[in-house]
Protein backbone atom coordinates (compact mmCIF):
# COMPACT_ATOMS: atom_id res chain seq x y z
CA UNK A 1 0.00 0.00 0.00
CA UNK A 2 1.65 3.38 -0.74
CA UNK A 3 2.07 5.95 1.61
CA UNK A 4 -0.88 7.75 2.14
CA UNK A 5 0.85 10.60 4.53
CA UNK A 6 2.85 11.42 1.53
CA UNK A 7 -0.58 12.37 -1.00
CA UNK A 8 -1.93 15.76 -1.42
CA UNK A 9 -5.61 15.19 -0.72
CA UNK A 10 -8.31 16.50 -2.62
CA UNK A 11 -10.85 18.95 -0.67
CA UNK A 12 -13.45 15.78 0.34
CA UNK A 13 -10.82 14.11 2.00
CA UNK A 14 -8.25 14.41 5.16
CA UNK A 15 -5.46 12.31 6.08
CA UNK A 16 -3.44 12.94 9.41
CA UNK A 17 -0.37 11.31 10.36
CA UNK A 18 1.62 10.80 13.17
CA UNK A 19 5.31 8.95 12.37
CA UNK A 20 4.36 8.16 9.34
CA UNK A 21 1.50 6.04 10.19
CA UNK A 22 -2.19 7.06 9.33
CA UNK A 23 -3.85 8.15 12.76
CA UNK A 24 -7.04 9.68 10.97
CA UNK A 25 -9.18 9.69 7.40
CA UNK A 26 -11.90 11.49 6.43
CA UNK A 27 -13.38 11.41 3.50
CA UNK A 28 -16.70 13.48 2.71
CA UNK A 29 -19.15 12.43 -0.35
CA UNK A 30 -21.77 15.50 -1.41
CA UNK A 31 -24.14 16.17 1.46
CA UNK A 32 -26.54 18.08 -0.75
CA UNK A 33 -27.26 15.13 -2.93
CA UNK A 34 -30.46 14.07 -1.67
CA UNK A 35 -31.92 10.38 -2.48
CA UNK A 36 -35.86 10.26 -1.93
CA UNK A 37 -35.93 6.63 -1.91
CA UNK A 38 -33.12 3.98 -1.75
CA UNK A 39 -33.48 0.13 -3.23
CA UNK A 40 -30.29 -1.27 -2.37
CA UNK A 41 -28.50 -0.43 -5.26
CA UNK A 42 -26.15 2.35 -6.69
CA UNK A 43 -27.30 5.65 -7.92
CA UNK A 44 -26.11 7.07 -10.70
CA UNK A 45 -23.61 9.50 -9.90
CA UNK A 46 -24.55 10.12 -6.50
CA UNK A 47 -23.06 7.42 -4.60
CA UNK A 48 -20.31 4.96 -4.90
CA UNK A 49 -20.08 1.86 -7.69
CA UNK A 50 -22.38 -0.72 -7.32
CA UNK A 51 -19.28 -2.93 -7.76
CA UNK A 52 -17.97 -1.06 -4.05
CA UNK A 53 -16.87 -3.55 -1.12
CA UNK A 54 -17.54 -2.20 2.09
CA UNK A 55 -15.86 -5.97 2.99
CA UNK A 56 -13.11 -5.07 1.15
CA UNK A 57 -12.80 -1.90 2.18
CA UNK A 58 -12.37 -2.34 5.60
CA UNK A 59 -10.12 -5.54 4.95
CA UNK A 60 -7.72 -3.01 3.47
CA UNK A 61 -8.29 -0.75 6.31
CA UNK A 62 -7.23 -3.14 8.52
CA UNK A 63 -3.66 -1.87 7.10
CA UNK A 64 -3.33 1.40 8.59
CA UNK A 65 -2.76 -0.28 12.31
CA UNK A 66 -2.31 3.52 14.39
CA UNK A 67 -5.87 4.57 12.52
CA UNK A 68 -7.83 6.46 15.16
CA UNK A 69 -10.70 8.08 13.62
CA UNK A 70 -12.12 6.79 10.78
CA UNK A 71 -14.69 9.35 8.95
CA UNK A 72 -17.03 8.44 6.31
CA UNK A 73 -19.70 10.61 5.30
CA UNK A 74 -22.08 11.14 2.73
CA UNK A 75 -20.26 8.58 0.14
CA UNK A 76 -23.33 6.24 -0.29
CA UNK A 77 -21.72 3.03 1.11
CA UNK A 78 -24.41 0.52 1.91
CA UNK A 79 -24.68 -2.73 3.24
CA UNK A 80 -24.09 -3.95 6.91
CA UNK A 81 -21.39 -2.87 8.98
CA UNK A 82 -18.98 -6.10 8.59
CA UNK A 83 -17.74 -7.96 11.78
CA UNK A 84 -13.95 -7.05 10.86
CA UNK A 85 -14.16 -3.87 11.59
CA UNK A 86 -13.24 -4.86 15.38
CA UNK A 87 -9.51 -5.44 13.51
CA UNK A 88 -9.09 -1.84 13.83
CA UNK A 89 -7.54 -1.86 16.73
CA UNK A 90 -6.73 1.86 17.49
CA UNK A 91 -9.83 3.02 16.07
CA UNK A 92 -12.01 5.45 18.61
CA UNK A 93 -14.00 7.32 17.25
CA UNK A 94 -15.98 5.71 13.40
CA UNK A 95 -18.62 8.25 11.55
CA UNK A 96 -20.11 6.89 8.68
CA UNK A 97 -23.25 9.08 8.74
CA UNK A 98 -25.38 9.96 6.12
CA UNK A 99 -24.60 6.47 4.65
CA UNK A 100 -27.12 3.42 4.22
CA UNK A 101 -25.86 1.11 6.64
CA UNK A 102 -28.00 -0.88 8.32
CA UNK A 103 -28.01 -3.67 10.93
CA UNK A 104 -26.60 -3.91 14.49
CA UNK A 105 -23.08 -2.92 15.30
CA UNK A 106 -20.97 -6.41 14.70
CA UNK A 107 -19.93 -7.68 18.13
CA UNK A 108 -16.27 -8.42 18.63
CA UNK A 109 -15.40 -12.30 17.95
CA UNK A 110 -13.58 -13.82 21.30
Amino acid sequence: MANLCNLSSPPQMSIKCENSSVTELRIMGDKSVKVSEFNGFAIPNQTLSGSFSIDSFVTTLTRLTSLKVLSLVSLGIWGSLPGKIHRLYSLEALDMSSNFIFGSIPSEDI
